[in-house]
């Protein structure tokens, strides 16, 4: 039961990044970092702090977990469906957010954040902590695109 507990707030995550329907059990991680170090990813970066750890689910598909709070990151899902909002974040630009609606179930858990990072390419940051407002924006900063990602993750650093 502790198990099924513990992984729920991973199976939202899942849920708040994926278009397609879930299956009850997510799958294992592919790879895993344990702060403090850089997360270094072809598309952004994140510095983990000493208590944070990162599950790696797909090439472009990162969890970084910390005491109460998990944020999913992708890069590789197009942009967001349906009604959206505008916002402006430094680092990251200006792009878009919706609330999520929680499957299975319809009560609204969380907001998913959507940043054309050129290419193409859109970065996805979701997680069932945010708020949609600028309590989230210091989460949202965290993670680093174009140059301040090439920074972060410049071998040897």
């Amino acid at each position: 039961m502790r198990a099924l507990r513990r992984a729920l707030p991973l199976l939202a995550v899942f849920a708040l990044l994926t278009p397609a329907v879930l299956t009850a059990v997510p799958p294992p991680p592919i790879g895993l970092r344990h702060g403090p170090t850089a997360l270094c990813t072809a598309r952004f970066g994140v510095r983990l702090t000493g208590n944070e750890r990162a599950e790696q689910y797909a090439p472009d598909f990162w969890v970084v977990s910390g005491p109460n709070y998990q944020i999913g990151i992708r890069s590789d899902l197009v942009g967001l469906g349906g009604p959206t909002n505008h916002v402006a974040i430094p680092g990251l630009g200006t792009g878009e957010r919706q609330r999520v609606r929680e499957y299975p179930g319809n009560r609204f858990r969380g907001w998913i954040y959507a940043f054309p990072i050129g290419g193409g390419t859109i970065l996805r940051i979701a997680s069932d902590q945010f708020r949609g407002n600028d309590a989230d924006r210091p989460a949202l900063q965290r993670i680093l695109v174009g140059a301040s990602r090439d920074a972060l993750c410049v071998p040897g650093g």
